[in-house]
């Protein structure tokens, strides 16, 4: 006696739903297809783990063509097609909307649903495009962890801050220097001019470059 679909766990419905939705499939003449139409909405669960795999064939797709391609592909991906003819949209620019925007909408729900973690960047990266069946369990940051980087990324930018604001005081100074040099520079000249006789400033007026300096 089949169980009764009120008294099934949420996990059975999903399944004896899915199971009617193969029989059905089966069951269709042969000169049919089931389909979704444009208009409707599937709602997919995705896990963190496949999530990764989307991102891993991402990767794969930004470099299995040439760079051309490549960004022909993304500046068509990121105007959604606009302008381009039908006849001219590769299979490859289409597979890389299609997984992008998957990504993008897996990103944008899982953050409304709250399902993301924070983790070690360069960790969470191997995950991602190195080692997605890795025996290494990959553990966010505990909220101590966090905290702790935070105040050392904190006392970083302090530090650049002050290095930043000392080179500027040092240039500030040198360019304060360097006026002063060039005022005392324009005093000497003119007091040397005024105390110097008419025939010694013809001369010095007279000579070349190289004697001036020699002078």
């Amino acid at each position: 006696m089949e169980k009764d679909f009120n008294n099934m766990t949420e996990e059975e419905k999903l399944q004896a739903k899915a199971t009617a939705a193969i029989k059905l499939a089966q069951d269709l003449p042969t000169s049919t297809f089931a389909a979704v139409p444009d208009e409707e909405i599937v709602t997919l669960e995705v896990s963190g783990q496949f999530g990764r795999v989307l991102n891993r064939a991402l990767e794969y797709l930004y470099q299995s063509e040439s760079e051309e391609e490549v960004l022909a592909a993304a500046d068509a991906v990121k105007n959604n097609f606009e302008g381009m003819k039908q006849e001219n949209v590769t299979l490859h620019q289409i597979s890389l909307w299609a997984i992008s925007n998957l990504l993008a909408d897996f990103s944008v729900q899982s953050g409304i649903q709250n399902k993301t973690k924070i983790y070690d960047r360069d960790r969470i990266m191997t995950h991602i495009f190195g080692g997605v069946t890795s025996d290494d369990p990959l553990k966010p940051l505990t909220q101590e962890e966090l905290d702790e980087r935070l105040k050392e990324e904190r006392a970083k930018m302090k530090a650049e801050i002050k290095d930043e604001i000392k080179q500027d005081s040092i240039s500030e100074e040198e360019a304060r220097r360097n006026q002063r040099r060039e005022y005392r520079d324009a005093q000497r000249d003119e007091h040397t001019q005024k105390h110097m006789s008419e025939e010694t400033l013809k001369a010095r007026q007279n000579k070349s470059p190289k004697e001036e300096d020699e002078f």
